[in-house]
């Protein structure tokens, strides 16, 4: 439950009422449908009566390329409208600033609050146009696409105005991931860096990782914020997903890896 949000983002108080959750997607397991060396689709049944009946996911190995494409195809029994991301999650390197972060953007905005377990170094409700200038608690600035910065850190920030490409690159190992979707759908890109900060069982302070989220979402905050006027929807940025019955939903996404050619 995030404490003291800033009352822009509409809490009683500065806060919200009801905990953050992932969804079902996240916490159940899914069913397979079928597979073979190259694809694996799986299906998971939502519970009766509730606005979603069902979501697949095919993901298929490229033939020709070290390429991975993912659907979700979602299956509603009444219109409604949901927040939606994917969560690719990347390694973080031993060395300091190992990986570069590339990801066109119009407009981003820090967390809107105290981020647990209270050691993000960025500002707390604060706007940017460049990672490599997020501002900093206290003044200042802290370049965000370089990763990781040698100290235990939590951030999560939000993307908008995005074209649907983000890139990972580890120099070390000379090699690239490129994330590509749909902006449309997906007009937002989180980026959340977990770097041995959670202290709590299973994690014990050493998950070392950073997540690249294609969304239509704010941040991680509840459905109810996503659903009504918030500053995220100001910035032109489709905060839910419009589901219907009848036709699917469907989403694409692909994680494609190649090697860094040239002088670095």
């Amino acid at each position: 439950m995030p404490p003291a949000l800033a009352r822009r983002w509409g809490g009683s108080e500065g806060t919200y009422p009801q905990p953050v959750q992932h969804g079902a997607c996240a916490d159940e397991e899914w069913d397979l449908v079928s597979s073979s060396p190259t694809h694996v689709e799986l299906r998971l049944e939502y519970p009766k009566g509730g606005d979603i009946d069902s979501v697949t996911r095919t993901v298929r190995a490229d033939p020709v390329a070290s390429a991975l494409d993912i659907q979700i195809a979602i299956f509603v029994r009444r219109s409604t409208g949901l927040p939606f991301a994917f969560h690719p999650i990347f390694r973080l390197p031993q060395r300091p600033l190992g990986v570069s972060l590339h990801i066109p953007f119009r407009r981003g905005l820090t967390y809107p609050g105290t981020l647990p377990p209270g050691i993000s170094p960025t500002a707390i409700d604060a706007s940017f146009e460049s990672l490599t200038a997020v501002p900093l608690k206290g003044g200042g600035h802290f370049d965000l696409s370089r990763l990781p910065h040698g100290e235990p850190m939590e951030e999560f920030i939000q993307l908008m105005g995005v074209n649907g490409e983000a890139s990972v690159e580890y120099a070390e190992e000379r090699a690239r991931v490129r994330l590509t979707w749909d902006p449309k759908m997906l007009p937002s890109c989180l980026i959340w860096v977990s770097d041995r900060s959670l202290q709590e069982p299973p994690w014990g302070g050493r998950f070392r990782g950073f997540a690249v989220e294609p969304a239509a979402a704010v941040f991680d905050l509840p459905v109810d914020v996503a659903r009504r006027a918030n500053p995220v929807r100001a910035e032109g940025a489709a905060t839910v997903l419009p589901l219907h019955p009848g036709e699917p939903t469907v989403i694409r996404y692909r994680l494609a890896a190649e090697e860094i050619t040239g002088a670095q």
